[in-house]
């Protein structure tokens, strides 16, 4: 597998309404065509997504978390890990993005930059459309990923038409 500079990862159940924020939002960004990034949109994060990670210089993971008002904006960490996790406690829970990104330090030797966006949401259930909120906070998500991405490719004296 051909190493990728940037790694963008969205999941959540688009049948589930606000959820499926993350893996739309990955959808779009695949759209753009960026050389040097490769977007998987993911239903859940699984195990086997380490192995991608170990194949980028940064990883952009993007996912609908749970909103407690309408106005909430996105929400946009660095990821550190776990480090202090034993790698096979790493490994049984994969399903979250410090057990993942501990898991692709621990069984690839790769320390990705990786970057938790969350996207606020508020409606959960069928139907399976996004809520007008979360399709404006999509929209800052997708802003900010670009910014990211344009940023990166400057450093690297790289040109995106993005």
């Amino acid at each position: 597998m051909e190493d990728q500079r940037i790694l963008v990862i969205g999941y959540g159940n688009t049948l589930r309404g606000d959820d499926g924020a993350g893996y739309i939002t990955s959808l779009i960004v695949e759209e753009w065509n960026l050389a040097g990034v490769r977007v998987l949109p993911a239903r859940q994060l699984t195990p086997d997504l380490a192995q991608d990670m170990s194949h980028a210089d940064c990883v952009i993971l993007v996912d609908a978390f749970p909103a407690s008002h309408d106005d909430a904006s996105i929400e946009v960490r660095r990821l550190s890990g776990v480090r202090d996790t034993v790698a096979a406690s790493a490994i049984g829970h994969a399903g979250h993005p410090e057990h993942l990104l501990e898991m692709a330090r621990v069984l690839y030797a790769h320390d990705p930059e990786v970057w938790l966006v969350g996207i606020p949401a508020r409606q959960f259930d069928l139907p399976n459309w996004l809520s007008n909120n979360t399709r404006t906070r999509m929209g800052e998500a997708l802003a900010w990923i670009r910014d990211l991405i344009r940023a990166r490719a400057e450093t690297a004296g790289d040109r995106l038409h993005a």
